[in-house]
């Protein structure tokens, strides 16, 4: 999968975001096992370069992308039917929390919204009495990440080894 995506791919998911509000970006939303782990698999690919360091230097990518097709939630952004970006995420029932466990929007594309229109798109789909809070770790070094996410009004709730443990509050 390059970056322009097949129309098959997008008609798994529902669009959630359709461009009127949002300078023609679509948000698709995607449940668990609606894509395979190979369609999953090449968006990581996609959005390998975006992560400091990169995701493949990081992960086993292969094996990511089963347990993400498997169990994660996923909102991909498009403009023209190109993926610019994807927040993949859990949902925690019993604790009440929304984890994201991988966001990425493609450097052409950084510092239009993107990212936040993927972060409102989260609330918004999930936007129920059941979620509390959305948890997620970002690396230490990755400064720009670290600052995108408190202008998305999380704060860090842990010290861990090389991690914050950051967290915004839904109520």
């Amino acid at each position: 999968m390059e970056n322009l995506i097949e129309e098959s791919l997008l008609n798994k998911g529902c669009i959630v975001s359709n461009g009127i509000f949002s300078n023609g970006f679509k948000v698709y939303s995607f449940a668990p096992k609606s894509l395979s782990a190979e369609e999953v698999y090449q968006l990581l690919l996609l959005g390998d370069y975006s992560f400091v360091p990169n995701l493949h230097e990081t992960i086993n990518m292969q094996d990511f992308s089963t347990k993400l097709a498997q169990f994660a939630n996923i909102l991909l952004i498009c403009k023209n039917q190109q993926c610019i970006g994807a927040n993949f995420y859990y949902k925690n029932m019993p604790n009440k929390y929304l984890y994201v466990t991988l966001l990425f929007v493609l450097s052409d594309f950084q510092h239009r919204g993107c990212g936040h229109l993927l972060m409102a798109t989260l609330q918004m789909v999930n936007h129920t009495d059941i979620f509390e809070k959305i948890d997620l770790e970002v690396r230490k070094d990755n400064i720009r990440a670290i600052n995108f996410y408190f202008r998305e009004k999380f704060v860090i709730k842990e010290d861990r080894p090389n991690k914050y443990l950051m967290s915004q509050m839904l109520k």
